[in-house]
């Protein structure tokens, strides 16, 4: 059965209550669920979650692109999705870094021998990137 319940997010340092959220769960859902069905409730409400106690919290399917969770406790939370798209997103930058880099300098956008220096010291810090994230 499925009723609608309020949900505490709590901060992980006092356990004072941060957010009450109002969520619509099965009885049997299991806590991690719960947490994470108040997490998007409580950031769709633009709801401060600095210091957060939002441990074990099923945060696959929210949407944490402007919440802001600085010191928030996200220990054990399943943040898959959004590791998954950092991954996604870590990949098209490598990948556009180093076509860059094969760029060569002489089809340089910035023109002119008078850059040329500004140019070349761009190109090894972009390889010298590329290198240390290989690694």
């Amino acid at each position: 059965m499925t009723m609608k319940n309020a949900y505490n997010i709590t901060d992980r340092f006092t356990g004072s209550v941060i957010f009450t959220a109002e969520i619509q769960v099965a009885d049997d859902a299991p806590m991690a669920l719960r947490l994470g069905a108040a997490t998007a409730v409580a950031i769709a409400a633009q709801a401060d979650l600095r210091g957060a106690n939002l441990r074990y919290a099923d945060l696959r399917y929210a949407d944490l692109s402007y919440a802001d969770l600085r010191y928030a406790d996200l220990s054990y939370a399943d943040l898959h999705r959004i590791a998954t798209e950092l991954a996604a997103e870590n990949k098209r930058l490598r990948d556009t870094l180093s076509m860059l880099v094969s760029m060569s300098d002489n089809h340089s956008p910035f023109g002119g021998e008078i850059y040329q220096d500004r140019v070349d010291r761009a190109w090894d810090s972009a390889r010298a990137a590329l290198k240390d994230g290989a690694t």
